[in-house]
């Protein structure tokens, strides 16, 4: 009989389809910053911590590319479309993350439609 080895995992943080963990950005944050204060291979790093050797190479590598550019990690911002004047209804259109488009002008609606959207998932 062949012997199984097995590492247990504690956490209830939110995991994929497949059992891996999702982590924040705020997360991600800490973990980069864990990492460059150990004397760890990144290997030996991710190891310890669960994380995916690709997926934490992306993540420091993005942001060692942030803090050499000075560019901050991307964000959405809040538009106010009433600023652009004149009364004109400009098409609106929203990428949903599961490729879902919706079109509209008007915002108020949109918002409406996502924000029911968002709680069926």
């Amino acid at each position: 009989m062949e012997a199984i080895a097995a590492e247990l995992v504690a956490g209830n943080g939110k995991r994929d389809h497949r059992g891996r963990a999702i982590l924040s950005e705020e997360r991600w944050a800490e973990a980069i910053a864990e990492y460059e204060k150990s004397e760890m291979t990144q290997k030996e790093f991710c190891r310890r911590e669960g994380i995916n050797i690709h997926t934490f190479v992306a993540h420091l590598g993005r942001s060692r590319q942030n803090r050499s550019t000075g560019a901050t990690p991307r964000a959405f911002i809040e538009a106010n479309l009433g600023e652009l004047g004149g009364g004109s209804r400009l098409p609106l259109e929203i990428v949903l993350p599961c490729g879902t488009v919706l079109r509209g002008h008007d915002a108020a609606s949109l918002a409406a439609l996502v924000a029911t959207l968002r709680k069926r998932t």
